[in-house]
């Protein structure tokens, strides 16, 4: 193996471990991804879609660990595709989801009550309400993150990222006093269909580079006034459909690259990819990255849900910041370009 193409494989693992602990926590995984490139490459990025391929490899790691509920809304979903009795009951809640926020207003309409016979408690409502959540959620960035992509390309230098890192920093922390007062208010347990579009807005500004995907929808979600873990959980189900689609898209370009011979298979033979301001990774590489980020998303993953279920926002906010410290401490003395 010569020498360039152990730097690309070299970089390819030291980037898919970032990648897989720094997803899941609001540290931002694109902040850090850009400056271990950065530091490592001489001022070089891997740019927007290789690095939304790496996340394609943690988005399987959530698939995984969230398989059991997953699995259960694919099978609702088949059963509203091939039976009747099964579409109209989903039809059904999904009325009393969208137009009743609260319990204590649907069965204060005595007729309509009777007529959906419809309990808080049954495992068929919390399904279809889950998929309502997700689909309603997912709108906003579906709409507004595929318009922002080209702004997100192009905002990954090492300033706008601190710039980004702020900001994040000042939404999780007006989120961790806002939660400080709403979260003694009562609340039902469904989240509403405004609450749920509100986050979804939320999770479109994770387009954005230092702000994280799951710093942003937590924040929202604790700005309404919804427990941590209930947050946790709405934003990794949130993720996966946004991840999903910007992998694919991605995947789909690289191949495509790769077909007119724009990108080679192996790992590069010369230095060829290292030239310019972007670069380029062979197929291979790419794989290698792909599958280590799911491997160690994977062992982290419990454990760092468990642990933002149950903990404030605070050590990550004082962390941000000196990431910030640092990142501008470096452009200061040539460190980074």
């Amino acid at each position: 193996m010569n020498f360039s193409a152990f730097n690309e494989f070299f970089l390819a693992v030291i980037l898919s471990v970032v990648q897989g602990v720094s997803e899941f926590l609001p540290i931002s995984s694109t902040a850090h991804l850009r400056l271990i490139t950065d530091l490592l490459t001489g001022g070089k990025d891997i740019g927007l879609a290789t690095s939304n391929i790496l996340q394609f490899g943690t988005l399987l790691a959530i698939i995984q660990y969230f398989w059991t509920d997953l699995k259960t809304y694919f099978q609702r979903f088949w059963q509203v595709v091939s039976k009747k009795s099964a579409r109209e009951g989903f039809f059904c809640n999904f009325k009393t989801w969208f137009y009743y926020p609260t319990f204590q207003q649907l069965k204060a309409d005595s007729k309509l009550d009777k007529e959906l016979q419809i309990k808080e408690d049954t495992l068929e409502f919390q399904t279809d309400t889950t998929i309502f959540q997700i689909i309603l959620g997912t709108i906003p960035v579906v709409v507004l993150g595929f318009l922002l992509y080209r702004i997100a390309g192009s905002s990954r230098g090492i300033l706008l990222i601190c710039l980004f890192l702020v900001i994040g920093s000042i939404l999780m922390f007006l989120a961790e006093r806002f939660h400080k007062v709403t979260e003694k208010k009562e609340k039902t347990r469904i989240i509403t269909k405004w609450e749920v579009l509100i986050i979804g807005f939320f999770q479109v500004l994770a387009v954005f580079p230092g702000i994280s995907r799951s710093g942003a929808t937590i924040s929202g979600a604790l700005f309404l006034g919804r427990n941590r873990a209930q947050s946790v959980r709405l934003s990794f189900l949130l993720s996966i459909p946004a991840l999903f689609l910007a992998g694919v898209k991605d995947s789909l370009d690289l191949v495509l690259k790769s077909v007119k011979g724009e990108i080679p298979v192996s790992f590069l033979p010369t230095a060829r990819g290292w030239e310019g301001g972007e670069i380029s990774f062979s197929i291979l590489a790419i794989l290698v990255a792909f599958g280590l980020s799911y491997f160690v998303g994977f062992l982290c993953l419990k454990w760092l849900i468990k642990f933002l279920s149950s903990n404030s926002f605070t050590p990550f906010i004082v962390y941000r910041l000196l990431l910030v410290l640092l990142l501008i401490g470096f452009l200061s003395v040539g460190v980074l370009k």
